[in-house]
């Protein structure tokens, strides 16, 4: 996780997330016990679920699809980054959500099926 955080190369994004360290709510940690190796998945997946094991009632953020299934098989509780802006809409912390979903694909090329994007819109009382 922090080898990802070290090639952030968004300015913005890596002044948020120093921001965010130095106010005390975003925290690097390694995880005591490593899990086995496991196909498909990189070091800060892996690393990202070990912890999550560690501390049960832990929400994990993850996107990919293969550390998504596993997190799923072990029985962890997850969301995505699209789930931690549908909660951050709700809540009142973004005033709309359509913006940060454009910027999720235009700055971070993160994939959204149209339809998904609609859906999500939807969700949270907004149009497409």
């Amino acid at each position: 996780m922090a080898r990802e955080l070290a090639r952030l190369r968004h300015p913005d994004g890596r002044a948020a997330v120093e921001v965010a360290m130095v106010a005390g709510w975003l925290k690097i940690e390694a995880p005591i016990a490593a899990l086995p190796p496991m196909p498909g998945l990189h070091a800060g997946e892996m690393e990202s679920i070990a912890l999550a094991v560690a501390e049960p009632g832990t929400l994990l953020l993850m996107d990919e699809a293969e550390g998504r299934a596993v997190a799923r098989r072990r029985g962890l509780a997850l969301t995505g980054a699209v789930g931690a802006l549908i909660a951050a809409r709700k809540k009142g912390w973004l005033p709309a959500l359509k913006p940060e979903l454009l910027a999720l694909r235009s700055q971070a090329r993160f994939f959204l099926a149209p339809k998904f994007f609609a859906e999500v819109l939807a969700a949270v009382g907004e149009a497409v």
